[in-house]
């Protein structure tokens, strides 16, 4: 069975960000953007040429293929390829080969109903950015992959973007992040960070629309914020591993 990458979109309709959910399968730690590995670690780590899961949930809607999807694409250091959706007896799950070692970043828009307009993309609601690190089989300290896009913009409607690469972090530094609507900067907005241990902490994004925040656990971080928008309730989420290493 391949492993697993779980990115539940947060529902916008609680009034807290979830915490870590532990499924009944063994081995299977479920948050945003968890990995389930066969060393029963949670990480966001895979290894190049091995078949990944792509678990997506939105809420209010439990089939793909009924949502409004206007993105679902990961990018690499040797560009960008689209995830297909997957099939009716799979309906939340898709698959995906990473081949080029060093970050990718996945890219997945949707929303809880499917609609025939023809600007149906624009009309999306929830916007992930995950982060993974394919790490290669030979590890090499002086080797050095091509950035696939970590700290640039991607156009999403609702956008929550690091402005360091987040493979560099380490226990320690602070993490700047930037929220934007529609592309635009987003001022005084309230932004959540979900620790790996499922404690939360938020920040306000100031004038610049950009949010501080310390690191100071390994591991799983989900951070997410919601705005209103003309009838819509947007959820913007940034998903990626800090990995453990001595504090500085």
């Amino acid at each position: 069975m391949a492993p697993t990458v779980c990115m539940p979109v947060y529902n916008a309709a609680a009034q807290h960000p979830p915490s870590v959910k532990v499924s009944k399968q063994p081995r299977i730690v479920q948050i945003s953007g968890t990995l389930r590995s066969i060393s029963n670690r949670t990480t966001l780590r895979v290894r190049p040429r091995t078949l990944i899961d792509l678990r997506i949930h939105i809420a209010g809607q439990e089939d793909l293929r009924k949502a409004n999807i206007g993105r679902f694409v990961v990018r690499t250091g040797n560009g960008q390829d689209s995830i297909e959706l997957p099939p009716p007896h799979r309906s939340t799950v898709a698959q995906h080969v990473f081949s080029t070692p060093g970050a990718a970043v996945i890219l997945f828009e949707g929303g809880a109903q499917k609609l025939r307009a023809s600007n149906a993309w624009e009309k999306v609601t929830h916007c992930s950015r995950t982060i993974l690190n394919v790490q290669p089989d030979i590890q090499s300290p002086t080797v050095e992959y091509p950035d696939p896009g970590v700290t640039s913009k991607a156009g999403m409607r609702v956008e929550l973007l690091p402005l360091v690469h987040v493979h560099q972090l380490r226990i320690g530094d602070n993490l700047p992040v930037k929220s934007y609507l529609l592309g635009q900067t987003l001022k005084h907005t309230e932004i959540h960070a979900v620790l790996p241990d499922g404690t939360t902490i938020s920040r306000n994004s100031g004038a610049n629309g950009i949010a501080f925040f310390p690191m100071t656990q390994s591991g799983i971080w989900t951070f997410r914020f919601i705005q209103q928008h003309e009838n819509d309730t947007l959820v913007a989420e940034l998903i990626f591993e800090l990995e453990r290493e001595t504090p500085r």
